[in-house]
């Protein structure tokens, strides 16, 4: 079920975090295999220990998480009638009809920035609140806008 929109947004999921740790693991891990190692006639010796297994096993699992969420290519659609929230295998799909309340909140009262902001959306015919984090996604000062536009127009609907 495509939506054929003119006014319809696609926020990428944000994969940036993911990319980070992993190069920040692969450095960490070749640091320390140059400091354990040893260096004789030449050749370098490599003396395998408990550490250098966790290393990989922390490598294997930010890798494997990577392309997992690659494979999974997460996205957040916000058109005229629906938010919804798509992947490789399913979609779902909320009415913004049947938006009863939406709070734009910070997680923490001593932050400032917009990256920690949370967006709850009560909706009729959804048991508890949706949650989306604008800093989940690419463009999140756009995605954060966008939302602030939809509650002023939910709540000028419910006035």
């Amino acid at each position: 079920m495509e939506n054929k929109s003119e006014n319809k947004e696609v926020f990428k999921y944000n994969m940036s975090l993911y990319y980070q740790s992993a190069i920040i693991y692969f450095l960490v891990f070749v640091l320390y295999v140059a400091v354990r190692g040893q260096l004789s006639g030449g050749y370098f010796k490599l003396v395998f220990d408990s550490i250098i297994y966790f290393f990989i096993l922390i490598l294997i699992v930010a890798f494997v998480s990577i392309f997992y969420n690659l494979y999974l290519n997460k996205k957040l659609i916000i058109d005229d009638k629906t938010i919804s929230f798509e992947d490789r295998s399913r979609t779902r799909n909320y009415e913004i009809d049947d938006i009863v309340f939406m709070r734009i909140t910070k997680e923490r009262q001593y932050f400032n920035n917009s990256a920690f902001k949370l967006v709850r959306i009560k909706f009729k015919r959804r048991r508890g609140l949706l949650i989306i984090r604008p800093c989940d996604y690419e463009n999140e000062k756009e995605l954060a806008s966008k939302l602030l536009s939809l509650k002023e127009k939910i709540e000028n609907k419910n006035v």
